[in-house]
Formats: structure tokens, C-alpha cells, sequence
């Protein structure tokens, strides 16, 4: 496997830990296929509301400024631009 570095290596760490906390159930056998996906899918969102919190409190807080803004927006266009050219 091919090694990941940089923010890609964050979202696969984020992507990591959300499955390792997803609960491995097995269907009930009264239960319907529908009602499984549809618990299934509230445990994922339980999940998915939990990571943006605990990337605020992941460590120490940024001073965004106008400069901090300008900074972001020129990275991404930067990226947009690599990814376009191709």
C-alpha cells in the first residue's frame, strides 16, 4: 500500500477512527431490512455530527485574521489550479 502523507493522511485518520467507532451489529432477524439501514444511517449521523467537535477541540486554537483568510484562499486556488491543469 502506497504511503499517505499530508491531508490526506488526516482525512484517512478521520475516516479510520469513524469506522473503528461504527458498531458492528448483525440484523436482528425480526427487524426489516429497511428499519436496519434506516438505524444504521442515525448511528452514522450521531457519528458524523460528533467529528467536527472534536476537531474543535483537536488542540490549540488559530488567530484567523483577514490575512489567515487570504492565506486559505490562496492554498485552495493554488490546488484548484494544479487539479485543473491536468
Amino acid at each position: 500500500m502506497a504511503r499517505v502523507t499530508g491531508e490526506a493522511a488526516a482525512v484517512r485518520a478521520v475516516v479510520d477512527s469513524f469506522c473503528q467507532r461504527m458498531p458492528v451489529t448483525a440484523r436482528p432477524g425480526n427487524m426489516s431490512a429497511n428499519s436496519f439501514r434506516g438505524d444504521q444511517k442515525r448511528r452514522a449521523n450521531v457519528l458524523l455530527d460528533m467529528l467536527p467537535l472534536e476537531g474543535l477541540d483537536s488542540g490549540e486554537p488559530l488567530p484567523v485574521t483577514p490575512a489567515f483568510w487570504e492565506e486559505l484562499k490562496c492554498e485552495a486556488l493554488a490546488k484548484l489550479g494544479k487539479r485543473t491543469t491536468r
